[in-house]
């Protein structure tokens, strides 16, 4: 099912995303941080095989010119190559090496960015430890990410412009964690169609919602206070669509205001953490065409995917903008703390939507900015801000604070933030682009599986590394590819190894060094040598074959009749591995029979085992008991057995006695 485009217009209310009551109203260098190579220029790590000798493993040397730098108590080797050589190269050489064990660069060591923020450690959807009894790793992986950039803000080094993220919500309050990060002179009111965009008077009822929603994409890092956004520097606009002086405290003209003011003066992207009340599909066709718009100027619009607990595939009143059939829209379900989807009762949990929600975002207690609490306040006309209403005069805020909010409207800046820091990386990265990395990159969740687009939870540093490097072109850059040379995105690894099976040479198999000689072993167990098996008789043929996966998937069934080294005939080609398989005799009879049983493994690899000496194939035959035949001609020999030509008159009974070579005559009366 598409999702479903637009509709009727009318001055909509608009509800703002916070769970509880909804609330009516209001291959690239990372920019913006140092270049660091993924490894050491010219050095390599090897490992031989045990058992190389000393001369393959100075010929090895010799070949690359290389410099034997340390040796680690593993028999791993630290070498440096010789010059005019690369790494990529000298790598190329050693595969093909039959005494190499492996082989890999000198990969680079970076730590990861871990804030100082005093409350840090209590956001647990930047980098979850279980601090709140959640999952660890349920996370953005934020301390990642921001060892790859932190953002472009103005004059940012290393940033070719600032990334400018319009928040079209309650306003943005001025809070010391905040605040050199929001640009005050792009910032308008359009509520109360106010240029001066007051930061004291953002919208009280809805209790700092605009304030919050920034501090996940842009509080400032690491400045010893607070909390941490996703950027520690960015550009954001300010763009105040609720008031207390319209109905339902805002509307959809309000709204297209915003963001074609976003659009035209820049924004690379738009959090919208509000949906449209009372607007079943289709829906507002003129609020379409203004995202539409923004996404032909290059906006990314995120929508929070509403606080319904309903599937906006299937309700007749999805929830919108967030429903919109456009590709510049990327709509964000709430995850929990435990990576599931956020539900608290019927009506009041995270919407989804296989088709219309493209991946989910930690928006349950996620702790963020918030102004102070109301102070009072002169009279009307002594601060720049509107009255609540005939009489009550201007407010003020008290000390900014921080607190824990709960919805939608806290996962969708997330992913906000996210595509921020892809276009710091990236400045001219489409939208297209942008939005194809984000969801490819998610962390797939069985909670999010035929709940979303993607199936997947944000993950911050994946995106950025499929932006930076992606090998297979498979949407997962290569720090987070389980299988980065090959187009695998699906990431399937069934044996959880961290090798995607694409990749992964024993797929059914924990083997995290991939490690693999190959050869399986094969053992026979019958007929081992020995034994006298008779034509026409069921036998049950057996055998063993593994491999260092654990198992061979098939193998063949072969027999010789003249011995170890003769000619083999194929009894059962490639059969299901399963130890046994039941044999009807054939004949000719034979002193020199050997079972041979071929093992093939995943790998293409093949090993095989034989009797361990020769077995017997016999045929019984019968005689005629007495000691004449009957019929013209009729004679019987030594044994009473009728000669040929002859016919017996006697019943033939069979003769265990009847060893190789056949005694009965060919054609003779009984002959088996």
């Amino acid at each position: 099912m598409p999702r479903l485009p637009f509709v009727a217009s009318c001055l909509l209310a608009f509800l703002l995303l916070v769970a509880g009551a909804i609330i009516a109203g209001p291959s690239m260098v990372p920019k913006g941080h140092p270049e660091r190579p993924g490894y050491a220029p010219g050095e390599i790590l090897i490992k031989f095989r045990p058992g190389a000798s000393e001369i393959d493993r100075s010929n090895a040397r010799v070949a690359l010119n290389a410099a034997r730098l340390r040796t680690f108590s593993s028999g791993a080797q630290h070498w440096r190559l010789g010059p005019g050589l690369d790494v990529e190269r000298a790598l190329q050489i050693l595969k093909g090496n039959p005494a190499v064990q492996y082989a890999h660069p000198n990969y680079t060591i970076v730590p990861l960015v871990t804030p100082n923020d005093s409350r840090f450690g209590e956001q647990w959807n930047m980098l979850n430890v279980g601090q709140t009894g959640g999952v660890p790793g349920a996370d953005v992986r934020a301390t990642a990410a921001w060892d790859l950039t932190q953002g472009c803000g103005l004059g940012t080094p290393g940033c070719s412009r600032p990334i400018k993220v319009a928040v079209v919500d309650t306003g943005i309050a001025s809070h010391p964690d905040v605040e050199a990060n929001v640009d005050r002179s792009l910032s308008y009111d359009f509520a109360d169609d106010d240029s001066s965009a007051d930061p004291t008077c953002e919208f009280l009822q809805a209790r700092g919602h605009g304030t919050h929603v920034a501090g996940i994409i842009g509080a400032i890092g690491n400045n010893g206070g607070g909390v941490a956004g996703l950027n520690w520097q960015t550009r954001m606009m300010a763009l105040k669509i609720f008031s207390d002086n319209l109905p339902g405290g805002s509307s959809t003209a309000v709204a297209i205001e915003a963001i074609d003011y976003a659009s035209s003066h820049g924004a690379d992207v738009i959090n919208a953490s509000w949906v449209l009340g009372s607007c079943p599909a289709p829906c507002a066709p003129a609020l379409y065409d203004s995202i539409q718009a923004a996404g032909a100027e290059g906006v990314i619009f995120v929508a929070a995917a509403g606080n319904g607990a309903i599937d906006n595939d299937s309700s007749s009143a999805p929830a919108y903008p967030s429903s919109y059939d456009l590709d510049n829209i990327i709509a964000v379900a709430a995850t929990d703390a435990n990576d599931q989807l956020w539900f608290t009762s019927p009506g009041n949990g995270s919407n989804y939507g296989q088709v219309t929600v493209d991946l989910g975002a930690p928006g349950k207690v996620v702790l963020s900015t918030l102004p102070g609490d109301l102070t009072a306040m002169p009279p009307e006309g002594d601060c720049n801000c509107e009255p609540f209403g005939p009489g009550e005069g201007c407010f003020e805020l008290g000390e900014p604070k921080y607190e824990t909010r709960t919805g939608t409207s806290m996962a969708a800046p997330h992913v906000a933030g996210v595509a921020a820091l892809l276009r710091a990386v990236s400045p001219n990265a489409s939208v297209a682009q942008v939005k194809s990395i984000i969801l490819s990159s998610t962390d797939k969740l069985s909670s999010l599986q035929s709940k979303t687009v993607s199936g997947g939870r944000l993950n911050a540093f994946c995106a950025l590394q499929t932006l930076i490097q992606d090998t297979d072109a498979d949407g997962r850059g290569n720090a987070c590819d389980n299988c980065a040379t090959v187009y695998n995105p699906v990431q399937a690894d069934g044996d959880l190894d961290g090798v995607g099976d694409a990749c992964d040479n024993c797929p059914a198999t924990y083997n995290p060094t991939q490690s693999y000689v190959g050869n399986p072993v094969v053992q026979v167990a019958y007929p081992n040598g020995g034994e006298t098996l008779t034509i026409n008789d069921s036998v049950n043929l057996q055998w063993s074959a593994t491999d260092e996966c654990g198992g061979v998937a098939s193998v063949d069934i072969l027999l010789s009749r003249t011995g170890a080294g003769g000619s083999y005939s194929t009894l059962f080609p490639n059969i299901p591995n399963t130890g046994s398989k039941t044999w009807t005799v054939t004949g000719p009879a034979t002193t020199q029979a050997f079972l041979k049983v071929v093992a093939r493994d995943p790998a293409g690899n093949l090993g095989n085992d034989l009797s361990n000496a020769a077995f017997t194939i016999q045929k019984l035959c019968t005689v005629c008991q007495g000691s004449y035949c009957s019929g013209e001609g009729a004679r019987c020999n030594a044994n009473s057995a009728c000669m040929s030509g002859s016919c017996c008159s006697y019943t033939c009974v069979e003769d265990p006695s009847c060893t190789v070579p056949d005694p009965c005559p060919d054609n003779a009366c009984g002959c088996l």
